[in-house]
């Protein structure tokens, strides 16, 4: 699970998946980081925000 805080102090699931999430530099819409989701292996995907929920872009 990747928590995020928002501006009110309180939080809100950003994205549920198993994996430990990596908050990246880049940013996707509205200015929300990308994740990296790392687990046992070796190509972890990076998802996105699209504006309304997070999506696989990529694999790091």
């Amino acid at each position: 699970m990747a928590p995020g805080q928002q501006a009110g102090g309180a939080w809100r699931l950003l994205y549920q998946r198993g994996g430990i999430p990596e908050f990246r530099k880049t940013k996707g819409i509205h200015g929300w980081p990308d994740i990296v989701v790392g687990g046992p292996r070796f190509c972890f995907p990076v998802v996105r925000r699209n504006g309304k929920t997070y999506t696989l872009t990529r694999r790091a």
